[in-house]
């Protein structure tokens, strides 16, 4: 029996992963390479980010050069220890100077991004409304970021709840890939040395295992080699990671255009 037509053929769900979510740009690059466009995705945390670029039509090249202009130190704000040591502001403030229409609606492709309200406990997907504080949420890891307040409610990154945000776009399009960047874990501990790595670590746990069903639902899933041994927050290793992601995809390209071509 025939299977019932999607609204979108394509469709490419970013899982989180922090300084490894510089691999999704590299994915990207060998797609746009062999002319495989995306017509709707999906972002959780550093996926999130990526997403949204894709979606506001900047190249992966320009995505590249974006992360190299901002990444360091000043992409994080200090803030009283409260409810997490950095602000996102910095990110905020960044997406709206490369997308100044701050709005889901003005984007050129659909995009689902996901944040976990600390009220309910339950992952959220928005794809309305202002981008920037979506955003933020979907990346702010608990202890090391502060949450961030959409109307009532305090959110915080999506992994905590899902990692790989791949079921909100099952039923929207053919062909559905998955980039999971958090698909291994490693021998980790001559890296807890304080609270920020102690709680990358235990988020990074937490993420690996809440993946499983979403990983179920692609038709593909990619999931570069080697990231493992990225810390989250290692700024100095883009090219690596980048072409982590993009000898990975080469190396999957056929199996990828049987899908969707």
């Amino acid at each position: 029996m025939k299977s019932e037509a999607k609204d979108f053929k394509v469709g490419v769900a970013f899982s989180g992963g922090a300084m490894r979510g510089i691999a999704h740009i590299g994915v990207l690059a060998a797609l746009e390479e062999e002319n495989i466009e995306i017509d709707i995705v999906s972002g959780i945390s550093a996926g999130s980010i990526v997403a949204t670029l894709y979606a506001a039509g900047f190249t992966a090249e320009e995505m590249l050069n974006i992360v190299k202009k901002h990444l360091g130190i000043k992409a994080i704000r200090p803030g009283v220890p409260k409810l997490g040591f950095f602000s996102l502001s910095y990110l905020g403030n960044t997406l709206k100077k490369y997308i100044p229409h701050n709005s889901f609606e003005a984007l050129e492709k659909p995009i689902w991004v996901g944040a976990t309200n600390i009220n309910t406990g339950h992952l959220e997907y928005f794809n309305t409304g202002s981008l920037d504080d979506k955003i933020m949420a979907s990346c702010a890891m608990p202890i090391v970021f502060k949450p961030v307040q959409i109307e009532d409610d305090l959110y915080l990154d999506g992994g905590v709840v899902g990692n790989l945000p791949a079921r909100i776009l099952k039923n929207k399009c053919d062909v559905l890939v998955g980039v999971n960047l958090i698909s291994t874990l490693n021998d980790y501990n001559n890296s807890v040395n304080n609270i920020v790595t102690l709680a990358s670590r235990a988020f990074e746990i937490a993420v690996f295992q809440n993946a499983v069903q979403d990983v179920s639902v692609c038709d593909l899933v990619l999931d570069p080699p080697n990231l493992n041994q990225i810390q989250v927050y290692d700024v100095f290793k883009v090219d690596q990671i980048f072409e982590s992601g993009y000898k990975h995809t080469k190396d999957k390209i056929e199996a990828i255009k049987k899908l969707v071509f």
